[in-house]
C-alpha cells in the first residue's frame, strides 16, 4: 500500500487565533503502479482516506477511466476536501501492457549516457521494474537537459515502457516533456553491452538521438556511440 504525505497547516482566523487543520491523507489499496494485461479486467481497489484520526473514505471522489482493450497509461485520481475546504489527492497509474511476447530480462539499475554526440553523464537515468517486461525510466533524455545543460530534475523525461522478447522496447503512453509530448522510437536493448538506444522526438518536430548504458557495480561501462 502507498500512503500520501501527512500535511498539517496553521490557519489564521479573524480573532487572531490560530488552529490546526488536517489535510485528508490517503493510503492506496494495492500498488501505485498497477499492471493490467491488454484484454484483461481492471478492478478498482480503492483507497483509505483519513482526516486526522477520522476515516473519510466514503467522501473520496474517484476520477479517471481505464480502457483495457488499448495498451497505454491511465491515471486514476482520488480526491477529497477536508472540513476547512482544503483539497488533497493521490494518483494511481494503471499500465495496460501486452499480455504476450514480453522479455524476462530485468533492466533495473542506474544508467549513464546522454544525447548522441554529446558528453555522457553518470547516473543519467534510473530504470525500475514494475512487472514482467514492464519498466519505468526516470529520464528518456538520458540526463541531457537535467545534467548536461544543468536545467534540473524538472527537465527529465519520465515514462513507462515494455521490453519485448526480441529486445526492442516501446513506451506505454506518451511521455510529457516541459515543452511538448514526446515520442520514443527505435528502442533497442543490447544485452551484451547492457545498452539501450532510442530516438526521442518532439511531436511535430525534428528528433534527437539518445543513448544510455548501465552502471554496473558503480563502474561505468563503455558506451557504444
Amino acid at each position: 500500500m502507498v500512503e500520501s504525505k501527512k500535511s498539517i497547516i496553521i490557519k489564521k482566523i479573524v480573532d487572531n487565533v490560530s488552529r490546526v487543520t488536517n489535510y485528508v491523507t490517503f493510503q492506496l489499496n494495492g500498488d501505485k503502479d498497477l499492471i493490467v494485461p491488454v484484454g484483461g479486467t481492471y478492478k478498482e481497489l480503492g483507497v483509505v482516506a483519513k482526516e486526522g484520526a477520522t476515516d473519510v473514505s466514503k467522501d473520496v471522489k474517484i476520477k479517471g477511466e481505464v480502457n483495457t482493450n488499448t495498451i497505454g497509461l491511465y491515471k486514476i485520481d482520488y480526491e477529497a476536501i477536508n472540513k476547512d475546504g482544503f483539497p488533497s489527492s493521490i494518483t494511481r497509474n494503471v499500465i495496460v501492457a501486452p499480455n504476450t511476447g514480453l522479455s524476462n530480462l530485468d533492466l533495473t539499475g542506474s544508467y549513464n549516457g546522454g544525447r548522441a554526440g554529446a558528453k555522457h553523464q553518470a547516473t543519467a537515468c534510473t530504470i525500475t521494474k514494475i512487472g514482467k517486461g514492464v519498466f519505468k525510466a526516470d529520464d528518456f533524455f538520458a540526463g541531457y537537459y537535467n545534467l548536461e545543460k544543468g536545467y534540473g530534475s524538472s527537465y527529465k523525461l519520465e515514462g513507462y515502457f515494455y521490453l519485448s522478447s526480441d529486445n526492442t522496447y516501446k513506451t506505454i503512453g506518451t511521455p510529457q516533456s516541459p515543452w511538448s509530448p514526446m515520442e520514443i522510437q527505435n528502442g533497442k536493448y543490447d544485452p551484451a553491452t547492457k545498452t539501450l538506444t532510442n530516438k526521442t522526438f518532439y511531436i511535430y518536430s525534428n528528433y534527437f538521438s539518445f543513448i544510455f548504458g548501465i552502471l554496473f557495480r558503480r563502474k561505468i561501462r563503455r558506451l557504444v556511440s
